[in-house]
């Protein structure tokens, strides 16, 4: 299997400025920035851009001019922007933009946002435990139950720094929801373990020992990615995730080939 490894940008500074015009000249440069640092290892290191969603037509000429510079998927906060939510029309020409450039949205969120920062912000164990993961989920729920995967069936999203474990639980929640109650989601046609299969890619974690095996028998092996958060103090060491995976005999070896690396390979469009 190729190696190779995917960096993502800092975004808590690009996601809280007021100023569109200020916003846009971060984004450019934090892709400038990765480009540099990506180039210094050509075809080892892959990058995600971000763009300034403060301001849509600027969102989407800096999607454009990262894409040419030769980032892979957009990195976005799980959280929005302040005063939007995902489904809010505003984000439709961006979304539009990235399905027909086949670039998937990468969701890799912080603590902040206002189940993590807002409300545990003076310690860091409780913001970061809601921060990197409920956050995530409950972005997912909009994407899937608040129709944005029904407007865009064809746009791939990425969440990472979750946890696979939990997501066949969350997404079977959505599904008993969709038939309960189905009056107030009239723009849900389809089952959300039916968008989740065709849209969602979720990331692997080093914590996860012990549940990798019931994430692929419920999600499928083709909709899981590896993650390993290096280098941060939580990132797993050399065979953390792999080793787990790799020594599973209840996983398929074409299900461990997809997770390890074919499913990130096609997903980005590298070309191995």
């Amino acid at each position: 299997m190729p190696c190779f490894r995917r960096i993502l940008p800092a975004l808590d500074i690009l996601w809280f400025v007021d100023d569109p015009g200020l916003a846009a000249a971060y984004a450019r440069a934090q892709n400038n920035y990765m480009n540099y640092y990506a180039s210094q290892q050509p075809g080892r290191l892959m990058w995600a851009g971000v763009i300034p969603l403060q301001d849509p037509k600027e969102a989407i000429k800096e999607l454009h001019r990262s894409r040419e510079l030769g980032s892979k998927a957009l990195n976005v906060k799980a959280t929005p922007i302040p005063g939007k939510e995902w489904w809010d029309p505003y984000f439709d020409p961006i979304f539009k933009e990235l399905q027909d450039l086949k670039m998937p949205i990468i969701f890799h969120d912080t603590k902040t946002g206002s189940m993590g920062h807002d409300r545990f912000a003076e310690n860091f164990f409780f913001s970061h435990m809601v921060g990197r993961t409920i956050e995530t989920m409950v972005c997912l729920m909009v994407y899937i139950c608040g129709g944005v995967l029904e407007k865009f069936p064809d746009l791939k999203i990425i969440c990472l720094e979750t946890g696979a474990s939990q997501m066949p639980w969350w997404i079977s929640r959505m599904d008993e929801h969709w038939q309960k109650l189905p009056h107030l989601v009239p723009w849900l046609k389809r089952r959300p373990t039916d968008i989740s299969n065709q849209s969602v890619y979720v990331g692997c974690e080093p914590f996860e020992d012990g549940l990798f095996e019931w994430a692929v028998e419920y999600l499928g092996g083709d909709r899981l990615v590896l993650a390993t958060d290096s280098p941060h103090w939580d990132s797993s060491q050399p065979g953390r995730v792999t080793g787990p995976i790799s020594a599973s005999t209840k996983i398929s070896q074409e299900n461990k080939r997809k997770v390890l690396g074919e499913n990130a390979i096609e997903l980005l469009g590298l070309g191995l």
